[in-house]
């Protein structure tokens, strides 16, 4: 059997770092240009929080803490992201928006190498194996290229030159 305390401490982690995704998704969808991105960071907002619930669940299955230290760390970490990727500080919108798709990139992606380290250490245990892991494997993969889409094109508007702070 797996130890609860390791994993507990992992996956707590992860749960953090899934707060800061919501937000994260949240912001850009308030910041959307038109309604098709308004509709994936929307979506997006939703399925991160449906995962984050998904792990705050599995981390009470497993009987972990979810300690006040950790919390609180995850949010100030969100709250610190918001002064770093802040317009006036990075300069552009456009920079600005780059920064903010990357970050959620980057959590989607952690959230990706967490359920495939779930699947290849800990598959044997009946807790784990009660998740779907190949589900939330395939969800996160497609949440990642989804964002990876928009992270793209804002990395050729915000190196173009042409945008401004507020624009």
């Amino acid at each position: 059997m797996i130890s609860s305390e390791q994993l507990g401490e992992y996956l707590t982690d992860h749960l953090g770092g899934a707060a800061v995704g919501v937000d994260m998704a949240r912001k850009l969808r308030a910041d959307a240009r038109d309604s098709a991105e308004e509709e994936l960071f929307g979506t997006l907002a939703e399925e991160i929080e449906a995962d984050r619930k998904l792990l705050e669940d599995f981390i009470g299955v497993l009987g972990a803490e979810r300690g006040a230290v950790k919390q609180a760390v995850g949010w100030m970490a969100e709250k610190a992201s918001r002064l770093v990727i802040n317009e006036y500080l990075v300069g552009s919108h456009d920079l600005r928006r780059l920064l903010e798709c990357e970050a959620l990139a980057l959590g989607i992606s952690g959230k990706l190498a967490m359920w495939e380290a779930l699947q290849s250490s800990c598959s044997e245990d009946s807790r784990v194996a009660a998740l779907d892991l190949a589900t939330l494997i395939v969800r996160a993969k497609d949440q990642f290229l989804r964002v990876e889409k928009h992270r793209l094109a804002a990395a050729k508007k915000a190196f173009a030159g042409q945008a401004t702070a507020g624009g």
